[in-house]
């Protein structure tokens, strides 16, 4: 149906859904974590701009009755998608839906400081240290 699609980094599958008109929606999902100037290394800083952003992370639309089509960043639907695993379609055929899996290792990537253990350590007794 549509050639030319981007198939490496970290999410190499397109899910899809046809509505009732015959568009098809396909995933072009990130071909990294988020971004990262090294991908899903600590503490590496985000890519700005995001460059991947011109042809990954959104849906793009195409006519399901045609084949052959090629792939191209002008036929982009959404943005800012990182990585839609799940498609639905209302009864009507008007309204999309995705489920979007967001970034993984947060914590693993960005640890969060241990200060805030440190300071409950040190409150006084029936006291809180939020």
């Amino acid at each position: 149906m549509v050639r030319g699609l981007p198939l490496g980094g970290d999410h190499p599958m397109h899910p899809f859904v046809i509505d009732a008109n015959g568009d098809l929606y396909i995933d072009v999902a990130s071909a990294t974590n988020a971004c990262q100037e090294k991908n899903r290394i600590l503490k590496s800083p985000g890519i700005n701009p995001c460059t991947e952003l011109e042809t990954r992370g959104g849906i793009w639309r195409y006519d399901a009755k045609k084949t052959d089509q090629a792939f191209s960043p002008a036929e982009r639907y959404a943005t800012g998608i990182r990585n839609a695993e799940g498609f639905g379609v209302d009864a009507i055929g008007h309204n999309i839906f995705v489920t979007q899996h967001g970034r993984d290792q947060l914590h693993t990537n960005w640890p969060t400081s241990s200060r805030r253990q440190t300071r409950k350590r040190h409150c006084p007794p029936k006291r809180c240290c939020c």
